[in-house]
């Protein structure tokens, strides 16, 4: 994706490059959750904006890669601001009534649920067998228009991991560093186990026994960001080389078994 683009390392880099609040406040919509890959630049809630400059910017993305149902939000570049914690900029992204059974929380600690009314899954084999293996099952979601804990299963939920690591501690007290790769992802079973994510045991000190070795995609994550937060992204992607290298990029983000030989190919075409 990187060399196709034809871009210096930095072009797409920099907040100015990315989206300018002011000078393109009109492009920017109220809902996160309707953002789409066709538009020109990615569609961002700020309904609170900051007089001051931002402090720098982070990567988000939200996946349903273990439903099979790809993004809720795909990855893009978000403005914060002095002081301002994870849970402050995730609630800004999916907008006020959203999250958490339709909360306004302006910084969320814990995200139990999103807004989300897509039914059809598709799990991915591997945590198909580690269910039947435990003699559990697949169950519905408690509310058809909301995605979130103990939906599908008793274990599953929203986890965030930032650069590939699994905070132990909430989004409201994790604070912001430009730059960071911030990705919220639903666990279908396991509680982060089908992720490749977990906490070594405090007992016995033993490392969680994931259901996967996940590749680590955050560079590829955050250079797609930076096509999807781009004010020109309908030029940029009407490069039919760049167009695959960007579609290539996204086979291998939403494919959870994905290899980190095949991550970083992508990365590099």
């Amino acid at each position: 994706v990187a060399e196709v683009q034809g871009f210096e390392p930095n072009e797409l880099d920099t907040g100015s490059n990315t989206y300018n609040v002011d000078e393109d406040i009109s492009k920017i919509s109220t809902n996160a959750l309707s953002s789409t890959t066709t538009d020109d630049s990615a569609e961002i809630n700020l309904t609170t904006l900051n007089s001051a400059p931002p402090s720098g910017y982070v990567t988000i993305s939200v996946e349903k890669f273990t439903l099979g149902q790809g993004y809720a939000i795909e990855p893009i570049k978000v403005p914060f601001y002095e002081g301002e914690m994870v849970g402050q900029v995730v609630a800004r992204l999916l907008g006020s009534g959203n999250y958490n059974n339709g909360s306004a929380d302006e910084n969320i600690a814990y995200l139990g649920n999103i807004r989300d009314s897509e039914s059809t899954v598709n799990i991915p084999q591997y945590i198909q067998t580690k269910i039947a293996k435990d003699g559990s099952s697949i169950i519905g979601k408690a509310n058809s228009d909301w995605l979130g804990q103990f939906d599908y299963t008793n274990m599953s939920g929203w986890m965030y991991t930032v650069n590939h690591k699994m905070p132990d501690v909430g989004m409201n007290e994790y604070e912001n560093i430009d730059g960071n790769v911030i990705r919220l992802q639903f666990t279908v079973y396991g509680s982060g186990l089908d992720l490749g994510f977990g906490f070594d045991d405090s007992e016995t000190g033993e490392p969680a026994k994931t259901y996967i070795e996940p590749a680590n995609k955050d560079a590829l994550t955050a250079k797609v960001a930076e096509i999807n937060s781009a004010p020109n992204k309908g030029e940029i992607l009407a490069n039919v080389n760049v167009k695959s290298a960007y579609d290539a990029a996204y086979e291998q983000l939403i494919n959870m078994e994905s290899s980190q030989a095949n991550v970083d190919l992508a990365l590099a075409q």
